[in-house]
């Protein structure tokens, strides 16, 4: 998948991270956050403030390839009582929805890993006309300039979705966390690989043999051949299982770390654990490091440098290659509580994965259990992180407390939640009608004439695309930019 986010300001001496951060300026709570309000409300999607390329404001432009299905040309008005100028001000209901298609990766049968999704472009001031429905639009091209939000000038909601088949091919599930009693997929694998070391795994204190699954170091200089080695005795053994995290900079980062290795600890839970290890240019010297491992083998056993690559870079083999010998050790140096040391990450009881598993030690978090379909967030899941006092309600001023919390916030960042759509007209009463009931939840209920004109208002932006209303699942979408940008498939 080739994917940019929808503003592409200019790019300079930033890194990946810092340019996303200016190119999706994102709301927080109470300003457009995803996937509640300060109010745990529902929000499928973000609130983006287009940045300035000197002081003109940045174009909104498609994230990807693909189809647009929906355009609606905004409505401008200056009319005080037009069901847009709600909330403080005029909001733009220009919006464009594009349909993409693309592929993540390949499996062992040679079938491609193709997936679709939505992304939706709304309050948008106004709108190109090369975007076009039911026309192609690529990656970069330009849709529209970003309008207004209850007054507030250059602003858009942004938003990914897709339907449950294509969640499973996206992030290889649809509910649960990652199990880790087997490998990851293989039919996508990206970014960071991550090796799930179980209770009693041995860590050493040196290198041991590169041809050697079994810790050994060589006998003495001097020694008669032929020469044993000698069994190296562990350092220490792991207490806890522990996730090893390797990867590569891939030529991204600050000059002359760009092709370093980064090997960092996390506990099952994501918890950093000793200091991560960084093994200078080891990605410009794995050519290198293969011929190495491979000739340390006898000649007529030696394997094949391009399955030792894949270990090294990957983990395991995701290619035709067969691995011989199939124990061929993994020895890498890793920190742990204490220290660190070396540890066989091709070992027989070692799990491999990658950011294409979405794993929950990088907090990825599916959010299935929201059962009244209204507007009203229900999700005990969801509650049970922002629950502050434990008393299993969110009140307004806990709630906006609680998601304003830098740690909150990352794992609100990363979760993925099944929602309905709120664009759909016919559904918008069904959606709000709790506002003017009163309920534990709503103490204080609208009056019936003020709820009117909100309705009015929210029926004014709805969409009238209902294939996109079957796409339940929504992503954060800085977050599914950021790592669908890892993909590069």
């Amino acid at each position: 998948m080739l994917i940019s986010p929808p503003f592409l300001p200019p790019r300079g001496d930033l890194t990946e991270e810092q340019w996303l951060n200016v190119a999706m300026a994102c709301g927080g709570p109470g300003a457009g956050a995803y996937p509640v309000s300060a109010n745990f409300d529902w929000h499928g999607g973000v609130h983006l403030t287009a940045p300035l390329n000197g002081t003109t404001p940045e174009p909104v432009r498609a994230i990807a390839d693909g189809t647009v299905v929906f355009v609606r040309e905004p409505t401008k008005t200056n009319d005080s009582q037009h069901p847009l100028c709600y909330g403080g001000g005029y909001t733009s209901d220009g919006t464009i929805i594009i349909r993409h298609e693309t592929e993540i990766g390949i499996n062992n049968h040679g079938q491609t890993t193709s997936v679709q999704f939505y992304s939706i472009y709304h309050h948008l001031y106004s709108i190109r006309t090369t975007a076009r429905q039911n026309q192609p639009i690529w990656r970069k091209d330009e849709l529209g300039q970003a309008g207004y939000i209850y007054g507030q000038a250059n602003l858009i909601h942004f938003e990914i979705r897709c339907d449950e088949e294509n969640l499973r091919k996206l992030i290889g599930r649809i509910s649960g966390s990652l199990p880790v009693d087997r490998d990851g997929r293989l039919d996508a694998v990206f970014g960071e690989i991550y090796f799930y070391l179980p209770i009693d795994t041995p860590i050493y204190s040196q290198r041991p043999l590169l041809n050697s699954a079994v810790a050994q170091k060589p006998a003495p200089a001097g020694t008669p051949l032929p020469a044993t080695p000698i069994a190296l005795q562990p350092l220490t053994r792991t207490t806890d299982p522990m996730v090893i995290g390797m990867r590569y900079a891939g030529g991204i980062g600050e000059s002359g770390r760009r092709g370093d290795v980064h090997v960092t600890s996390y506990t099952p839970q994501g918890i950093v654990v000793g200091s991560p290890i960084i093994e200078s240019g080891a990605e410009y010297k794995i050519h290198e490091s293969c011929a190495t491992i491979s000739k340390s083998y006898k000649t007529a056993t030696q394997p094949a440098p391009s399955a030792i690559m894949e270990i090294l870079r990957f983990g395991r083999i995701i290619g035709p290659d067969t691995l011989l010998p199939a124990d061929l050790p993994h020895w890498r140096e890793i920190p742990y509580t204490n220290g660190k040391g070396w540890v066989n990450l091709n070992a027989a009881n070692v799990r491999k994965f990658s950011d294409a598993d979405f794993p929950q030690w990088k907090k990825w978090r599916l959010i299935t259990d929201n059962v009244n379909n209204d507007a009203h967030c229900d999700s005990q899941t969801l509650k049970s992180l922002i629950d502050l006092d434990g008393d299993g309600e969110i009140n307004p001023i806990e709630g906006l407390a609680a998601l304003r919390e830098d740690h909150i916030a990352h794992q609100m960042h990363k979760t993925i939640c099944k929602i309905p759509c709120e664009w759909n007209a016919e559904n918008q009463n069904k959606r709000w009608k709790w506002l003017i009931e009163t309920s534990a939840r709503n103490t204080s209920p609208m009056e019936k004439a003020d709820y009117d004109k909100f309705i009015e208002h929210v029926t004014a932006l709805s969409i009238a695309h209902r294939d996109l209303f079957s796409k339940e699942w929504a992503f954060n979408p800085k977050a599914f930019i950021e790592v669908f940008r890892k993909c590069n498939w």
